[in-house]
């Protein structure tokens, strides 16, 4: 699967970083690309992506347009379902659903590059 990323600057955006780490920790081909918030130029360059108005947000092969890091996870987890990124308990993938990214944060942090 060929995907494309766009996210703001990873020292400065959490969403972004968020979006960013689904691939990077599970070692998922993905072409970045970096628009810098708050930029004259930053809402056409999401706009020219597919559409919405804020990062991350995920290109797909098949041309599908995924806006939030959450979209994201749960479309990266069915499609590499061997990589574990969410759980398959339906309890724990619910907690999953609104733990905001923190473990993945906290044991990552500083390991980005």
């Amino acid at each position: 699967m060929a995907y494309r990323l766009l996210i703001g600057q990873r020292s400065y955006s959490s969403w972004s970083l968020r979006g960013y780490l689904c691939f990077a920790l599970f070692d998922i081909p993905v072409t970045l690309e970096e628009a810098v918030i708050y930029s004259p130029d930053f809402a056409a360059q999401v706009r020219a992506f597919g559409g919405g108005s804020s990062v991350p947000a995920v290109a797909t092969e098949d041309g599908t347009i995924l806006r939030d890091s959450l979209s994201i996870a749960w479309h990266l987890s069915e499609a590499f379902p061997r990589h574990g990124l969410l759980p398959q308990d339906d309890a724990a993938r619910a907690e999953a659903h609104h733990c905001g990214f923190g473990s993945i944060r906290q044991n990552r942090r500083g390991a980005y590059p």
